[in-house]
């Protein structure tokens, strides 16, 4: 599987109808998370702006993922190949029995 980071864009004024979509939203990144497509979700202190890190084939796979985001209307994509992805979520830590 390749790495992809998407940046996505999100309105600078949430309407009624985008902060309806949260709960949805939040579920299907759960969702995700859970099956390793989705490795991290981080929105900016500013709120317009999220990092996102998925696993797939292909540029295409990630395409339809997004294509599925319940706030997909509100966003703009773009999708970027990583070279590599490192998280400190990866390494196991030697346990202490003190």
């Amino acid at each position: 599987m390749k790495c992809f980071m998407v940046n996505i864009s999100l309105p600078e004024e949430y309407t009624p109808e985008f902060l309806s979509l949260i709960p949805s939203q939040r579920s299907y990144i759960n969702k995700l998370m859970g099956r390793g497509v989705v490795s991290t979700y981080t929105l900016s202190l500013d709120r317009t702006t999220l990092w996102v890190t998925m696993f797939g084939d292909s540029s295409v796979d990630i395409e339809a993922y997004l294509d599925r985001f319940p706030m997909k209307d509100f966003m703009d994509f773009e999708i970027v190949e990583a070279m590599f992805h490192h998280n400190a979520a990866h390494y196991v830590f030697p346990m202490s029995l003190n």
